[in-house]
């Protein structure tokens, strides 16, 4: 296996696809929760129920990130469940599977920019397009 060394701390070696270690990814979201999100979204993002959802998505469509396989005709694993809509906008569809996808890191951050700068409607037609295509039939 190839890999890095991380580029937060650069002390640890990790898989050449992961972006940091785990204790700097730990590091990053609790300080993302304690700064940006609103306590209750913190919790369920550490609740047991999202970790067995988001796995539940990633069995679902193989590991692979959808932006990556249907925009760029590539396959990349995913590390990452995005809610289609936000949970601001939809806290009770939170653990609806058929409202998630899976993405990678870059596929995420670029997912979240689209959503501040393009039109929501837009974004949210993207994201389901990907999913409508994603079928067991075709693959």
């Amino acid at each position: 296996m190839l890999t890095k060394f991380c580029p937060r701390c650069r002390s640890k070696l990790i898989p050449l696809g992961d972006v940091s270690c785990p204790g700097c990814t730990s590091d990053r979201h609790k300080l993302y929760d304690s700064t940006r999100r609103d306590k209750r979204t913190a919790e369920f993002y550490q609740s047991p129920e999202w970790a067995a959802v988001k796995q539940a998505v990633h069995y679902k469509y193989h590991g692979l990130c959808l932006y990556s396989l249907f925009e760029m005709n590539r396959v990349e694993q995913a590390y990452s469940v995005h809610h289609i809509e936000p949970l601001r906008d939809a806290w009770e569809k939170r653990l609806d599977i058929d409202t998630l996808i899976p993405l990678t890191a870059s596929a995420h951050s670029l997912i979240e920019q689209m959503d501040k700068i393009a039109a929501k409607a837009l974004c949210y037609g993207l994201l389901k397009k990907w999913k409508e295509k994603f079928t067991p039939e075709g693959g």
